[in-house]
């Protein structure tokens, strides 16, 4: 699927997002809204990607916030490589954030973050991240905000 012509109608390097324009709409009768809302710790995400362009894989389990903020959202989702972009979804499926990477799970001294549930994997080292729809949502507003307008974005 390729743009309209021209340039890109939005791209933030700093955020890792890049929005693009389908030369025409989609045959879709719903589309994922966009929910800018601060995750909070233990909230659980689902993670629908395409790892390396091959099938959909929905990825449920082990599906935990362990941290978040106004920028960026880090969960313990499962996600394989080439998965960037992929809509990181709430229990209600609207978008929280645009997953981009895997981070190391440290604590603040450099120590390893064991989680507190015991029901969870019981050496996790590693933590998915995504840019949070909030982040998104106000860099739209001062650099693009007749694309913002155009979009479904939920209260």
């Amino acid at each position: 699927m390729g743009t309209a012509g021209g340039a890109l109608p939005f791209t933030d390097p700093t955020l890792d997002v890049t929005l693009v324009r389908l030369k025409g709409p989609p045959t879709l009768k719903h589309y994922l809204p966009l929910r800018p809302v601060r995750m909070e710790q233990d909230q659980r995400v689902a993670i629908i990607q395409h790892p390396g362009g091959f099938l959909k894989k929905i990825s449920m389990q082990n599906n935990l916030v362990a941290h978040a903020d106004d920028r960026l959202v880090q969960y313990y989702t499962s996600t394989q490589g080439g998965s960037s972009g992929s809509p990181v979804l709430d229990d209600d499926f609207a978008v929280v954030a645009i997953h981009h990477s895997t981070v190391k799970d440290e604590a603040e001294d450099g120590s390893r973050v064991r989680p507190a549930d015991p029901k969870q994997v019981e050496a996790i080292q590693w933590r998915n991240q995504g840019t949070s729809m909030i982040a998104v949502r106000d860099a739209l507003k001062m650099r693009a905000p007749a694309l913002l307008a155009e979009m479904k974005v939920l209260d």
